[in-house]
């Protein structure tokens, strides 16, 4: 076996249920993340299902969710300095 098919070997691929699933999160969310370009499929199955990078979205998504909740406590300082 040569190095690059054993590279690829262990990259773990997931169907966008199970990656869900994992996060915490909803399919749709997973599906918004990958309309918007954040998320991006590694392939598809012969069914046409999307097939997500295991251990790099995991990564992404988790940076995402940190951010999103960085801009949330931000966006609600704004507002309470507005409602004074």
């Amino acid at each position: 076996m040569h190095h690059g098919a054993r590279q690829s070997m262990n990259k773990k691929l997931i169907k966008i249920g199970q990656l869900a699933k994992e996060v915490g999160s909803t399919v749709s969310e997973i599906k918004f993340y990958t309309q918007k370009g954040l998320l991006k499929p590694s392939g598809h199955t012969p069914g046409k299902h999307r097939l997500y990078d295991h251990e790099k979205s995991l990564k992404v998504i988790e940076k995402i969710k940190e951010l999103q909740k960085e801009a949330q406590k931000f966006q609600l300082k704004n507002i309470k300095k507005l409602l004074k």
